[in-house]
C-alpha cells in the first residue's frame, strides 16, 4: 500500500538491505563479494524474513492490502459512481444490440 518513503511503490525486483545506506534517495550502489571472509557471529547470522511491513510509511498508515482497507472501509463513493457508470455503459451497450437487431427484422 505506501512503498517505501522517499522512493514509493516498488513494482520490480529488488534487494532488501540491513541496516542504512548513507547517500541520497534512490542511490545507485554496487554490490560485491567481500575481500575479507565474514567471521563476526552477527555477520554469519543466518536471516529468518518473518514480515515485510507494506503498510504507507507517511501519516497513519494501517493497511497491508488494498482488499483489506476496503473490507475495513466498506464500499465508497467512488466505487459506487464507478458501478452506477459501468452498469449504465452495458445498458447503452445492450439497447443498441437491441435496436440492431430490430432493424434487421
Amino acid at each position: 500500500m505506501g512503498g517505501f518513503v522517499g522512493y514509493g511503490t516498488v513494482r520490480n525486483d529488488y534487494v532488501m538491505l540491513k541496516g542504512s545506506v548513507s547517500g541520497p534517495r534512490r542511490r545507485v550502489m554496487t554490490l560485491r563479494r567481500p575481500m575479507a571472509p565474514q567471521t563476526s557471529r552477527q555477520l554469519k547470522e543466518k536471516i529468518v524474513l518473518k514480515f515485510i511491513d507494506t503498510s504507507s510509511k507517511i501519516g497513519h498508515g494501517r493497511f497491508q492490502t488494498k482488499k483489506e482497507k476496503n473490507q475495513w472501509f466498506g464500499p465508497l463513493k467512488k466505487d459506487r459512481i464507478r458501478r452506477e457508470e459501468r452498469l449504465r455503459k452495458e445498458r447503452a451497450a445492450r439497447a443498441v444490440e437491441r435496436k440492431a437487431k430490430t432493424a434487421k427484422k
